[in-house]
């Protein structure tokens, strides 16, 4: 076993800036990874923990606790063994990536700048590279990339892995709880405190909340024991000579993936059979594949689609003929054109001189891979709410199209949607201040992150509306959770109001579209509005379906006493009737016959003898709203929206009609953000 794996670490026991032999040995490593004899794969974990034991004790140490505590709120979560297995061992190596920095970085008395928060990003990509390598599993590689690094990145963020997840609340915990190069220690208590209140909005308020059960469990004596092993192994169990010197290859081969992360756009591996071994995070970006995807299959022009004039054959089987690297520049068709950039091959041979591989090297022209930083800041900042703190529009179309897609596997439990929109939202804004009103959304976003599940996501959809994405969630269970999280907010009162919401739930069915659930939940919404509000109710596809088939006939538009009008509104189809709800309800319009496309409603109340008086209150009309088509001709879509509006009681003068209809008119078109008239 030890040969294996000595033969696994002799490309990477020459010169560290030798790159064909930094590549040789990344590909021991891929070949020891994929050896038939699980006892070697084993030992291979346990020299790259040896490695970050050699790096600093203190690191080792401290992922051993991470472990402890992550499998501890992962069993209070209800994970399965196979489940909890990738989480330890994502656990056990977060922090492999220590090992290529140097110490004035890890120890450093202060805030890191910006360059060193990238080279610490940077590490932990190539040390994700080094597990790719030892073929890991790919729910331990994904745990793995989306976990807390030291730069200050958290895997409690939107849309991540919820072992990674669970890992930044661990890592977390156990580095608030211990002293540090800058801070002492917190007490259990405080740590929690600052979990949950002081950073709250980085991490899983559920996952918080299972650390804090499991601390207060008896398994929580597990973490004392630790203490004790620690100084075990530092008294009785001192690395041996073979593990140190396999470390230090290690390291070599740090600091040269470090060089290829810093400088270019995307790097991929393949072996002596032109099978993909290794494929960079960069490369997944470059060419638009997941690394599930390529691995294990041979090289071809579809895999990475650049072209070269001239070039016959591919770049790295000119580099084989030729004995040497090879360079070309060529395109890379993208969803946004093609991309110009410089692909360079270095192939490698082993000591017998027999051909065992190569690697591309991507590089954009005229670019720059300084500045990353600020480009993920700026991309942290789109996903969120700024107010709330939840995810925003864009982050939930994203983990929409992900949940969607895992709900087309063969087999999978459908995913379902809650629509939530505070009731009188604007009143409290009117009577309170837009301070308090503020103060309610963050009380309720909070509250609704404590009810629901790991898993799943709650965004703030825009206003006083939320959104919350179940996955393999059925109708039932939604209706029920849409129920809790009603009743919850009855009883907390957000800011010190008392505050109800109203509830709309739709499940995915059959081969509909991710919006169209998403319409629907919508439009289920609006039924619990226009029932009485605070309450839930539900819709069906088929409940669509009945609700359409018998179509309302238009009103007749024949005469004066009616007015038209017909123009777009930059609001999305889904989102018209929220936008007309702040119009009902400043009116107190009443609404009936809601369906798909098309609704109608009255506003106003006739006089005693049924005519029309001189306060708006008083002259009555009906109005009924077509939602049409969208207009994709221009960079902003468009959605096409008619209404006609007639007076209700006997008619009233031509011109008092007139006037009232055209102050409605233009209130809608205000609520509907118009763009622009239809032209007729």
């Amino acid at each position: 076993m030890d040969s294996v794996l000595t033969q696994g670490f002799m490309g990477i026991s020459s010169h560290p800036m030798n790159s064909s032999q930094n590549f040789l040995g990344l590909l021991g490593l891929c070949e020891v990874g994929n050896h038939p004899d699980p006892e070697v794969r084993l030992a291979l974990l346990g020299r790259m923990l040896a490695a970050i034991r050699f790096r600093d004790d203190s690191i080792f140490f401290h992922s051993r606790r991470v472990t402890i505590i992550a499998v501890g709120i992962s069993q209070r979560l209800g994970w399965t063994t196979e489940e909890i297995h990738h989480l330890e061992l994502a656990a056990l190596l977060h922090d492999f990536g220590k090992v290529g920095l140097p110490d004035h970085i890890l120890q450093k008395p202060g805030r890191l700048n910006a360059d060193e928060r990238e080279l610490i990003r940077t590490a932990h990509d190539v040390s994700e590279i080094l597990l790719q390598a030892s073929r890991f599993s790919e729910t331990t590689l994904q745990i793995f990339r989306d976990s807390p690094s030291m730069a200050g990145d958290c895997g409690g963020s939107l849309g991540r892995h919820l072992g990674a997840r669970i890992l930044a609340v661990a890592d977390a915990y156990d580095s608030l709880t211990h002293d540090q190069a800058h801070r002492r220690a917190l007490t259990r208590e405080q740590a929690l405190e600052h979990l949950q209140h002081v950073e709250g909005a980085k991490f899983d308020r559920n996952v918080v909340c299972a650390l804090e059960r499991w601390l207060k469990s008896e398994d929580a004596i597990l973490l004392e024991q630790a203490a004790d092993v620690e100084q075990d192994l530092r008294e009785y169990q001192p690395i041996d000579p073979v593990a140190m010197e396999q470390a230090n290859s290690l390291c070599h081969l740090f600091s040269h993936l470090i060089l290829l992360e810093s400088l270019y756009d995307g790097y991929y591996l393949f072996d002596a059979d032109h099978r993909i071994v290794v494929w960079s995070r960069g490369a997944e970006g470059m060419f638009g594949k997941k690394r599930a995807d390529v691995l294990g299959k041979p090289w071809s022009p579809e895999i990475a689609n650049y072209s070269a004039k001239g070039l016959n054959g591919s770049v790295v089987s000119m580099a084989i003929d030729r004995l040497r690297p090879f360079m070309v520049s060529a395109q890379i068709k993208t969803g946004q054109g093609d991309l110009e950039v410089d692909v360079q091959a270095i192939p490698f041979w082993d000591q017998e001189s027999r051909f065992r591989g190569a690697c591309e090297i991507i590089h954009r022209k005229n670019a720059s891979r300084r500045g990353t930083e600020r480009y993920q800041e700026l991309q942290m900042a789109a996903t969120r709410d700024p107010l709330t703190g939840l995810a925003n529009r864009k982050a939930l179309e994203s983990h929409l199209v992900k949940v969607f897609e895992e709900a087309q596997a063969p087999g999978a439990v459908p995913f379902s949607a809650i629509f939530l929109d505070i009731d009188h939202f604007k009143s409290i804004n009117d009577g309170y201040s837009h301070q308090i009103g503020d103060q309610v959304l963050v009380d309720v976003a909070h509250l609704v992150e404590d009810e629901l599940y790991s898993g799943e996501l709650v965004s703030r959809y825009g206003g006083e509306e939320f959104v919350v994405i179940c996955p393999e969630t059925t109708l039932a269970d939604a209706y029920q959770r849409a129920e809790r999280l009603r009743r919850a907010i009855i009883s907390s009162e957000p800011a010190g109001l008392k505050v109800t919401a109203s509830f709309g739930v739709a499940q995915l069915e059959g081969s509909e579209s991710a919006d169209s659930v998403l319409q629907r939940a919508d439009a289920a919404m609006f039924d619990a509005k226009r029932g009485g509000r605070n309450r839930t109710c539900q819709r069906t596809h088929q409940d669509d379906t009945q609700k359409t088939s018998s179509k309302v006939a238009k009103p007749d538009v024949s005469n004066e006493f009616e007015l038209q009008d017909r123009f777009f509104s930059t609001v999305a189809s889904n989102l018209i009737f929220h936008k007309l709800s702040g119009f009902v309800d400043s009116n107190r319009a009443k609404v009936w016959d809601v369906k798909a496309d098309s609704f109608q409603m009255s506003v106003g109340e006739s006089t005693l003898f049924c005519g029309w008086g001189s306060a708006p209150a008083k002259q009555p009309v009906h109005i009924f709203v077509q939602i049409g088509g969208v207009d994709r001709s221009r960079r902003t879509n468009r959605v096409e929206i008619s209404i006609v509006i007639k007076p209700l009681g006997r008619k009233p003068e031509l011109k008092a009609f007139h006037d009232r209809a055209s102050r409605i008119r233009d209130e809608i078109r205000a609520y509907c953000v118009a763009d622009s008239p239809v032209a007729t």
